[in-house]
């Protein structure tokens, strides 16, 4: 499967998220927690089966099945993984993070993220400083791992990001390690740029202003 039909089906994964009836689970700390299926594994240990979702402020998890270690705020999901927070998704075949801080490692993940660009005011002499608004953009990023290491930072191994999100990105860059870190910088190496598949522009290490 080519990258680009796999990001196009991420991509349909991270917006059609369909709605099921099941049975409700009591599990402390989440405000809202739905499994078909709950298996008590040993103390504080369960495996959650069937179409689950767990919700805690604004953030949400889906998945097939979701072993989680109550005492540890931890999680192995697997099968059609998504977690959202806020604007921002991540899908991938299996994951291993902290429910608490959403901090943890992705595998054969894809994700958008909301970069928020600065306000611009008038330069012209004399002129009023006045705001023109803040404006978003999505950052679309892919890997073999991707491992989330603060709100907004991301060590992606063997993948690249865009910010052309379409299902067939009019350019990427692809690196074997990438730390994206959205509103501020990426640093890449062994980087690639790739214009509509094809690779253009090769570079040891390239240090990127995301922002």
């Amino acid at each position: 499967m080519s990258r680009h039909v796999l990001a196009c089906l991420v991509l349909l994964a991270l917006v059609a998220l369909p709605g099921r009836a099941s049975a409700q689970v009591n599990l402390a700390g989440f405000d809202r927690l739905v499994a078909f299926k709950q298996e008590k594994l040993g103390d504080k240990h369960y495996r959650l089966s069937g179409s689950v979702e767990m919700e805690k402020g604004d953030s949400s998890i889906f998945a097939d099945s979701v072993e989680f270690f109550e005492d540890q705020d931890r999680a192995i999901a697997t099968g059609n993984v998504v977690v959202t927070q806020g604007k921002n998704r991540i899908a991938a075949d299996r994951a291993d993070f902290n429910t608490k801080t959403q901090l943890g490692t992705f595998y054969r993940a894809a994700g958008i993220a909301t970069l928020r660009q600065p306000t611009q005011r008038s330069v012209v002499p004399g002129a009023a400083l006045a705001p023109m608004g803040n404006l978003e953009n999505d950052v679309y990023y892919f890997g073999e791992t991707v491992e989330k290491l603060g709100p907004k930072k991301y060590k992606i191994t063997n993948g690249g990001f865009s910010t052309c999100v379409q299902p067939t990105p009019r350019w990427d860059m692809s690196a074997d390690t990438i730390i994206l870190n959205i509103d501020h910088y990426t640093l890449l190496r062994q980087a690639l740029l790739n214009v509509k598949g094809v690779p253009m522009l090769y570079l040891p290490i390239l240090y990127y202003p995301t922002k």
